[in-house]
């Protein structure tokens, strides 16, 4: 039994540098020796604090150069949905002041149109007026034509 014990004791100590011999890492890279759990990053990685991205607490600098030129192109699109909003609402105050503008001619177009109406109103009922009295001196010249030349008292000059 004591030979079969230092038989395991030698090829126990030998197999660690014999799997150690035989560990080999392709060209342009280096080994690494890792614990459980521990993490293999890209060469290229940027390392935040664990709360700053995922929950794996790095990111790869290419994913995060996409990020940023993701999140820059939402910025740019947003800014520039602010400038059309702001150039429509401008247009549309604009059009608002004209339209302002247009009632309030217009009111004043109305409030003069009912003054030349009345003004019209007004020379129409003078014309009826001396239409009434140019008949009424139509039919006292007739009637004068017809009875001889007396004036009527209501046609003497005072």
């Amino acid at each position: 039994m004591r030979i079969l014990f230092l038989f395991a004791l030698i090829l126990g100590s030998l197999l660690p540098a014999e799997a150690q011999q035989n560990f080999s890492c392709s060209y342009g890279t280096r080994g690494a020796c890792l614990r459980y759990n521990d993490k293999i990053v890209d060469k290229d990685s940027v390392c935040f604090s664990e709360f700053t991205c995922d929950f794996k607490g790095f990111v790869c600098k290419a994913k995060f150069d996409d990020m940023v030129n993701a999140q820059d192109t939402l910025v740019r699109r947003h800014n520039e949905l602010i400038r059309r909003n702001k150039e429509l609402a401008d247009a549309a105050r604009e059009i608002l002041d004209k339209n302002t503008a247009l009632a309030v001619e217009y009111d004043n177009l109305q409030a003069k149109l009912r003054t030349l109406a009345s003004a019209y109103d007004s020379q129409a009922n003078e014309l009826r007026s001396a239409n009434d009295w140019n008949a009424q001196l139509s039919d006292t010249l007739r009637t004068l034509t017809v009875t001889g030349n007396q004036t009527p008292s209501k046609l003497r000059k005072p």
